[in-house]
């Protein structure tokens, strides 16, 4: 089981960008989740660094991918499949 911690490593495992992985995150429901890190970052200049980071697991983005399948399958009208190959009269030659 492989763990992705940070939205840098999230976005080499899909293969895209770090913008794409926080869009795909807000818009189509990618299953990430805040990690507390073992580290606690001090403040520096003022600011204080966060001490959690965004991750997910292969299984987290395998069933992420079904899930888009199942969706992506209710559009597909009933007898589509039929539509897209060609008939094949029992009678021509060479038939299945």
């Amino acid at each position: 089981m492989g763990e992705y911690i940070g939205l840098k490593q999230i976005a080499e495992r899909l293969k895209c960008s770090v913008p794409t992985v926080r869009k795909m995150h807000a818009t189509e429901g990618l299953l990430l989740y805040r990690q507390p890190l073992a580290r606690i970052h001090p403040e520096r200049n003022g600011f204080a660094r966060r001490s959690w980071a965004w991750m997910t697991t292969d299984e987290l983005i395998h069933t992420w991918l079904v899930a888009r399948c199942v969706a992506d399958r209710q559009f597909i009208p009933p007898g589509a499949a039929r539509r897209r190959t060609p008939a094949v009269s029992a009678e021509a030659p060479g038939g299945r």
